[in-house]
């Protein structure tokens, strides 16, 4: 679609050299999954017609067709999660507080950084360090398991 080989005519000038490397940079960088939100978020900025307009290109337009490139290329690719969720499920309540069945809700981010949200009152959210941390402190020696919503591929 664009590469930094690409000149603009009539822009022969640095600010256009400029322009243009930073847009197609952008659009490279909606290619990765750890740069993607950050590049969505500047062409959706004012920053982004900054350098679009006296390009003379229709920063509308390029948009658009940017997005689209990408939503085609997100559809045949597989990224990996960068977050997991999970049900807390314990068969035995050897408390007697939070009873049996799904007891929290829970989501591990990519760091392994665990949140579970307990589903019966006072439905408080608590936050470890990984999906181990909630066993350790809410697995009732065994009773408990964390049941994944989707299997890792």
């Amino acid at each position: 679609m664009l590469s930094s080989t690409n000149s603009i005519p009539g822009k022969n000038d640095g600010f256009a050299d400029l322009a243009l490397a930073v847009i197609v940079q952008a659009v490279k960088d909606l290619k990765n999954p750890t740069t993607c939100r950050s590049a969505l978020t500047w062409f959706l900025s004012d920053d982004y017609l900054r350098y679009a307009e006296p390009l003379g290109i229709n920063p509308d337009l390029l948009m658009l067709k940017v997005m689209r490139q990408q939503l085609s290329g997100w559809k045949r690719k597989k990224w990996k999660r960068m977050a997991k969720t999970f049900k807390l499920v314990r068969h035995h309540d050897i408390s007697g507080v939070s009873g049996t069945g799904i007891v929290a809700e829970g989501v591990t981010f990519d760091g392994g950084q665990t949140v579970i949200y307990w589903t019966r009152p006072p439905h408080t959210l608590s936050v470890y360090p990984s999906p181990q941390a909630v066993l350790d402190v809410h697995g009732h020696d065994g009773c408990t398991q964390i049941e994944w919503d989707e299997k890792s591929a």
